[in-house]
């Protein structure tokens, strides 16, 4: 599948932020820098190209973060309630939920072996619930 419209829809909205030429974001475990100049998104723990995906999600968090998110009111809620995501909700079932359900659907408590791997932490949400940064 082909991200290059989401990819360039992410430079322009973060580019109209009027970011530092350069900037540096961590993501899961791993610190990125982002060149706006020659829109490229580089892990700086191994030096290769971020990932097709993970690059549309660091641009549309500088984004926001640039443009100030929205107040936060210390409750979780459905994806589905972020406001400018209603198209998304597929997508996101698909690559998020689904593969999700399916490596821990019939062992639940095994996601928190992640723990030792992510900046993440257990919280008490659901039958098992943990929070990665």
């Amino acid at each position: 599948m082909g991200y290059s419209i989401a990819i360039q829809k992410a430079w322009d909205e973060y580019a109209k932020c009027k970011p530092e030429p350069v900037a540096s974001v961590k993501f899961l475990a791993d610190e990125y820098s982002v060149d706006l100049a020659e829109k490229k998104i580089t892990s700086l723990a191994c030096n290769v190209a971020a990932k097709d995906a993970s690059a549309i999600l660091i641009l549309h968090y500088l984004t926001v973060k640039l443009k100030g998110p929205p107040e936060f009111k210390g409750e979780w809620v459905n994806f589905r309630e972020l406001s400018g995501v209603e198209g998304y909700y597929p997508a996101f079932r698909e690559r998020v939920i689904k593969p999700i359900i399916k490596k821990y659907g019939s062992s639940p408590e095994a996601i928190l072996e992640v723990l030792d791997r992510l900046p993440a932490k257990k919280v008490d949400q659901g039958d098992i619930g943990i929070v990665v940064e």
